[in-house]
């Protein structure tokens, strides 16, 4: 079982190398802030139907004072043709319209709490997605400069290198031409 138990270790391990190769952070940063971002999208698509959803109930609502107005009014004409069966009903027509009422501004209220914990919601949400942004900015920012850190520090470590094959050229350039000079000195004298 123990080996077994450290294959499996020893396999972790290479992926999670192998994975840690292969991540690019920036990328990685960029996915994430993209996730924030469609996120803000769904809330405001919620918030947009829970504010349609309020404004109907407002429409329902103006509906149905508008059919108790009536109703009332309608009551107060049949009371003057004396007609107190058609003021009755007229009446308990009011009285439906008003249990209506109550029924919709207790949702109203309700869906308003909602529109207001979403809006609350999307600001925080807002306010979190533009400091992440700002942060990922800045952090790509500090890994190109770290990156370009370590490309100039290995560049200035082959400059090192780079001097010995020049000063190394320039030693066989002075050695052939002495070499040549010394040929022209001899066949001068010859």
């Amino acid at each position: 079982m123990s080996i077994f138990k450290r294959a499996a270790e020893i396999l972790e391990g290479k992926v999670n190398h192998f994975l840690d190769n292969a991540e690019d952070p920036a990328e990685t940063l960029d996915l994430s802030y993209e996730k924030m971002l469609a996120n803000l999208q769904d809330t405001k698509r919620h918030l947009a139907d829970v504010v349609t959803e309020r404004v109907s109930l407002e429409n329902q609502i103006a509906q149905a004072q508008k059919a108790v107005d009536k109703a009332d009014a309608d009551a107060r004409m049949a009371l003057g043709a004396n007609r107190e069966d058609l003021a009755r009903a007229e009446l308990a027509q009011k009285q439906s319209e008003l249990q209506k009422i109550a029924s919709l501004k207790e949702a109203h209220d309700t869906v308003a709490a909602q529109a207001q914990k979403l809006t609350d919601y999307e600001s925080k949400l807002q306010d979190h997605i533009e400091q992440f942004r700002t942060q990922k900015e800045v952090t790509k920012s500090e890994m190109t400069a770290a990156q370009a850190e370590v490309k100039v520090s290995e560049s200035l470590t082959g400059i090192g290198k780079g001097m010995d094959d020049a000063g190394d050229a320039m030693r066989r350039a002075r050695d052939r031409t002495q070499h040549m000079e010394a040929k022209a000195a001899a066949m001068g004298m010859a």
